[in-house]
């Protein structure tokens, strides 16, 4: 039961960093009170998700201990109309930016993360809460599955496309681990003094993470003006032999 309820409580956290991540991929101006008010929402829904009968009720396991059957909590509808919601707008942003974008290259890495996007929440929208709603929740554990194919799609557009730069994959990757490493330890904290401890060390290392990840997206950019202004100077001194060749 506590690894259903943890099961749609990462579910809350990924959608909301997902729209975040969304926002950014297609250079929407987006505030800091709206960003707050995206994370609010996610922390809400993960920490409701532990919540009593918030996501089920009335649990019941078979003997066997293979096969359980519960009812939807009062707060399942709500879940449900918060991920919906979510899924729509990354969508929505994904399928708008491709339309007006011109660069063929960035159409083509939205086209694959879109279509990895939309198989992605389709899954997950019906095994995790389209079908729970009306207390089938045997297969809400797929939706874990489903997800890798957001993952194929992503990889491929990385790959084949260069869709970001592999350091910053990387450094993401750990740093994403990491935090979630440090919250499980918080969640499972047996008493106050624990959670207090365990707390303090990840506020720390969601502080530094952010402070790691900002320094490398600042070299990649400085990387790249470099980059830039070294092949202005190497056109410009085409031009300047072609003005002396003419001469």
């Amino acid at each position: 039961m506590y690894w259903l309820s943890f099961t749609y409580a990462l579910g809350a956290l990924v959608i909301c960093v997902g729209l975040v991540w969304v926002l950014v991929l297609t250079k929407k101006n987006i505030s800091t009170n709206r960003l707050l008010l995206i994370l609010f929402i996610g922390i809400f829904f993960f920490f409701g998700s532990f919540s009593s009968e918030f996501i089920t009720k009335s649990f019941i396991q078979t003997p066997q201990k293979i096969i359980f059957d519960t009812n939807p909590g009062w707060g399942l509808i709500l879940y449900a109309t918060y991920y919906l919601i979510f899924a729509f707008l990354i969508c929505l942003f994904l399928y708008t930016k491709l339309k007006d974008t011109d660069e063929e290259e960035f159409r083509l890495q939205l086209r694959y993360i879109l279509i990895g996007a939309v198989i992605t929440l389709t899954i997950t929208a019906c095994t995790s809460l389209i079908f729970p709603l009306f207390s089938f929740f045997l297969f809400s554990g797929i939706d874990s599955a489903g997800f890798s194919f957001f993952l194929i799609f992503v990889a491929y557009s990385i790959l084949k496309h260069h869709l970001f730069d592999i350091k910053v994959i990387a450094t993401e990757i750990i740093t994403f681990s990491l935090w979630i490493f440090m919250l499980a330890r918080v969640i499972l904290s047996t008493n106050l003094k624990d959670a207090v401890i365990e707390g303090s060390i990840f506020i720390l290392t969601v502080i530094l993470g952010v402070i790691l990840i900002r320094s490398v997206l600042h070299e990649i950019k400085q990387r790249q003006k470099i980059e830039n202004m070294a092949g202005e100077l190497q056109e410009a001194y085409g031009q300047i032999k072609n003005l002396k060749s003419g001469l």
